[in-house]
């Protein structure tokens, strides 16, 4: 969205509305959240809507170096005071930070001061006008705190609807989700996926849906939709394909390597396993010993077929 635009922004992901009330604001960063239906006043079909109000802060960003910070790395830091948390965006010391993030409690307010590198000028109430206000990796870090509270957890993973049921295809780098999706693509179910890296999972009215992401991989999907999870596979290259159904009690471990938790926030890590281990209670699982050919998507086929 673009300066003379209604004054209301969205950005939906997986139910989720990031909304924001200032026409001088674009929500995100590429053409690729609203090319592929993600901004914009669409609702998703599965239901679940849930708010998330953006707000853009009004002078100098908090200064967050004498807070406590449980997390650091270069790209970001987290900083508590209180139950409120702050995302901060470094950027380069020549320039100044990219942006700083207030996210309350339940991650259902979030304040946000644009540095200059996304600013333009500013208003006349003194508010910066911003070309990109829901920058990476600000985007995901704001999903994986307002899913934690929701049920829903965000993971590595492609996904395609096959008999009108969302199948996940979870693992980390290089464990083939692209090349799997490629291999769907070639055969014809190009429109049933949903994204090549990373999906949502949340439960809404007792029943987990997968839902399709803006964050796509080398195979470039990325669809605004979602439906009814039936099963969720980790993915491993092999010379034949065959699936492996797992126990409950031994797939834990593989989702937690590939589901996005913030281990180093003690508030947020039990709600998020308790929605993983629900998760795995309702969902049959497995693992996916692939080659990429025809032959994949076809035994994927028959196994949803079967139910």
């Amino acid at each position: 969205m673009t300066e003379g635009h209604p004054a209301e922004s969205h950005l939906w992901i997986a139910g989720v509305d990031f909304s924001l009330v200032r026409r001088e604001v674009t929500l995100s960063t590429e053409p690729r959240f609203e090319d592929r239906g993600f901004e914009g006043p669409t609702r998703n079909a599965a239901g679940g809507e849930c708010r998330v109000n953006l707000a853009v802060g009004r002078g100098a960003p908090p200064d967050v170096s004498t807070l406590r910070a449980p997390f650091v790395n270069e790209a970001w830091r987290l900083c508590r005071q209180g139950d409120a948390r702050y995302v901060a965006l470094p950027g380069e010391n020549s320039i100044g930070a990219i942006a700083t993030a207030r996210l309350d409690k339940n991650v259902s307010h979030v304040t946000i001061w644009p540095g200059p590198q996304l600013r333009t000028r500013p208003d006349t109430e003194g508010l910066p006008r911003a070309r990109h206000l829901v920058c990476y990796p600000l985007d995901q870090l704001l999903m994986m705190y307002a899913l934690a509270s929701r049920r829903g957890v965000l993971i590595h993973a492609a996904a395609a609807v096959l008999g009108g049921n969302a199948y996940v295809f979870a693992g980390a780098s290089g464990a083939g989700k692209s090349t799997l999706t490629e291999a769907l693509q070639d055969n014809g179910l190009g429109p049933d996926l949903l994204s090549d890296d990373r999906v949502v999972i949340r439960a809404i009215e007792g029943e987990f849906y997968a839902f399709g992401t803006p964050w796509a991989g080398t195979a470039k999907v990325a669809q605004n939709r979602g439906a009814p999870l039936k099963g969720i596979f980790f993915l491993a290259k092999d010379p034949e394909n065959r699936i492996e159904v797992l126990k409950a009690d031994e797939v834990l471990p593989h989702l937690l390597r590939v589901a996005s938790i913030p281990w180093y926030d003690r508030d947020m890590i039990e709600p998020m396993l308790e929605t993983c281990e629900s998760l795995l209670r309702r969902t049959t699982t497995g693992i996916l010993r692939f080659r990429p050919d025809a032959g994949v998507a076809e035994a994927l086929v028959r196994f949803a077929d079967r139910g």
